[in-house]
């Protein structure tokens, strides 16, 4: 859903450019391109897309999300060439344009946006964001999972919700999202639930753990297919979550090995052999 949506916007995109161009709004024009790279594309598409580029390269969800996201760059190559023709030239040869340049490629034409799973993932993007918030006031870190949140919704139900809904989840980190008729006009518009189980602090703490290695794998330069050998110092009750998901967090982090110490702190140490 995410590659559909991206092409969707960028469709978007070109339509909203080539009006504000049309209409000498060049200014306008711009802004549209910066929202756009910085916000949709940055800040959501290729972040969305992380886990998927991890996948092995023959996989075919990833083929899919290579190839989108060349499409989507090339795009804003040619949309970008006449606000900044040096950047987009830069990007349009990286990506290995069609044409011996990008200023000799056609203005792209916009082939009509999916109106209706732009406005869902719009509706998504706006209550992941109120969520994030609600973390941040609570103090509770994004990668510490959370059970239920609720949507005081009386409207129609967004189109292909579950896939949505699954986007957010993931996005807000939480098990559970779902929609629930407001309680009247001054009722907040979402509950997050803030409550933390044992059994959720406990894959909080893997996450966090998960998060570390993964750190220390990459400055050892492995690759993400390469088996190591992981050392662990932790505090007692740590240690002791650690034990209790050991194959889990083996599996996560490709590690052939993981010995378990208890410290005052925690510490990580990679060993390829």
């Amino acid at each position: 859903m995410i590659n559909r949506w991206i092409l969707a916007r960028v469709n978007e995109l070109i339509a909203g450019i080539t009006n504000k161009i049309d209409s000498y709004d060049i200014v306008g024009a711009a802004r549209e391109i910066e929202q756009f790279v910085v916000e949709d594309l940055s800040r959501w598409y290729v972040r969305r897309i992380r886990d998927v580029m991890k996948h092995n390269h023959e996989d075919p969800a990833r083929q899919e999300t290579e190839e989108t996201h060349r499409s989507v760059l090339l795009k804003t190559a040619r949309i970008l060439a006449p606000f900044a023709p040096f950047v987009a030239e830069e990007l349009y040869q990286k990506l290995g344009g069609s044409t011996e340049s990008v200023h000799l490629e056609d203005w792209p034409v916009s082939s009509g946006p999916d109106s209706d799973l732009l406005s869902g993932m719009s509706f998504v993007r706006s209550f992941a964001s109120m969520a994030l918030m609600k973390r941040s006031e609570k103090n509770i870190r994004v990668r510490q999972p959370l059970q239920r949140f609720s949507i005081k919704h009386d409207g129609k139900k967004p189109k292909d919700w579950d896939e949505l809904k699954e986007i957010l989840k993931d996005e807000i980190n939480v098990k559970e999202v779902v929609l629930e008729k407001s309680k009247g006009p001054d009722s907040p518009p979402f509950e997050l639930d803030i409550e933390i189980t044992q059994e959720l602090r406990e894959e909080g703490v893997l996450r966090d753990l998960v998060r570390e290695i993964q750190a220390k794998r990459k400055e050892t330069g492995l690759r993400p297919s390469e088996l190591a050998n992981v050392s662990i110092s932790a505090p007692a009750d740590i240690a002791r979550i650690i034990e209790k998901n050991l194959d889990r967090l083996k599996r996560d982090v490709s590690a052939r090995m993981i010995t378990i110490t208890t410290g005052d702190g925690l510490v990580v140490k990679i060993k390829t052999r």
